[in-house]
């Protein structure tokens, strides 16, 4: 019998093929942030063997001090990754804006990560 493997995706097409889909999907806030994180701890997870999917943020944020991100895109990344705590944890309701603006910095930081190797 042929064995049939599926073609492995890169860590950062995987991501990016997360991100398209997230954003084609109309999803209330909760769940679009909680999404938008885990494409962005599994990125780093498998591009760089960081064990991000358990950590809390602050944890993350710390491993992600050693990728070598300037300072500004780092921060950025770091306030993003901790607003979707805030609308996880504290019901807090980010506008439209927030929303785009987090996702275009995980898109972001997910291309410039790439770019560090």
């Amino acid at each position: 019998a042929e064995v049939k493997t599926e073609p492995v995706i890169s860590p950062f097409d995987e991501a990016l093929d997360g991100l398209r889909k997230l954003k084609s999907e109309n999803m209330e806030t909760k769940p679009y942030h909680t999404r938008l994180a885990d494409i962005f701890r599994m990125y780093v997870y498998r591009k760089k063997g960081l064990l991000s999917l358990q950590k809390t943020t602050d944890d993350l944020v710390l491993q992600l001090r050693e990728l070598g991100l300037s300072k500004n895109d780092f921060d950025e990344l770091a306030q993003v990754l901790r607003l979707g705590d805030f609308v996880k944890f504290a019901r807090f309701i980010p506008s439209p804006t927030d929303n785009d603006k987090a996702f275009d910095t995980i898109k972001k930081s997910i291309e410039k990560i790439e770019q560090l190797n």
